[in-house]
């Protein structure tokens, strides 16, 4: 079972949300359209020992 994360849209600073399994790594980078503008967020997310989720978003010029 995925755990869901929460971000802001780099772009239109609207509310996203997508599953993570963190059975497929604790260190992973993909790319998440926006849910509300439809833009490319590259998402970089990962689980430390103690299990704290740490979620980095990037827009296309990596900011």
């Amino acid at each position: 079972m995925g755990e869901e994360i929460q971000f802001n849209c780099p772009y239109c600073g609207e509310n996203n949300y997508t599953d993570i399994f963190f059975s497929e790594g604790k260190s992973q980078t993909f790319i998440h359209d926006c849910e509300v503008c439809c833009r490319p967020i590259e998402i970089s997310v990962s689980k430390d020992s103690t299990g704290n989720v740490s979620v980095d978003v990037k827009n296309d010029e990596g900011f």
